[in-house]
């Protein structure tokens, strides 16, 4: 996959040359938690910069979600207990390279994506 790396007012911004894939995957474990943090954490994660995402909720109780995310095609539920990565990675047929995971009720700021791959893209050696 090629990137583009803009110098704009001393600020980097990446281009992901190919839209068609998802180039980062966000794991948000929502195992038995309540679905408002569940709701609250996607508000964070769906309004990120960086917008080439592959959203996967672990939550047993899907259909709880499914009028919540309805509009957003990037986000599927997975409804497992997977705890390891190996299972998060082979379970949920994530499509990328780059993954994060985080826990239901945290939040993180809107560059937080862009600014981590910004950030491995520059240090890559």
């Amino acid at each position: 996959m090629e990137y583009i790396f803009e110098q704009n007012f001393s600020n980097l911004k990446i281009k992901n040359i190919n839209k068609q894939t998802p180039v980062v995957s966000i794991f948000l474990m929502g195992y038995n938690k309540s679905l408002e943090k569940i709701k609250n954490s996607l508000l964070t994660i769906s309004n990120q910069s960086f917008e080439q995402l592959e959203i996967i909720v672990i939550y047993n109780k899907s259909n709880s979600l499914k009028e919540f995310i309805k509009d957003d095609k990037r986000i599927k539920v997975v409804a497992k207990d997977l705890t390891t990565v190996s299972e998060l990675l082979k379970n949920s047929h994530a499509k990328t390279d780059f993954y994060t995971i985080l826990e239901a009720g945290e939040y993180i700021e809107k560059t937080y994506i862009e600014t981590n791959i910004i950030s491995l893209q520059l240090n890559e050696n």
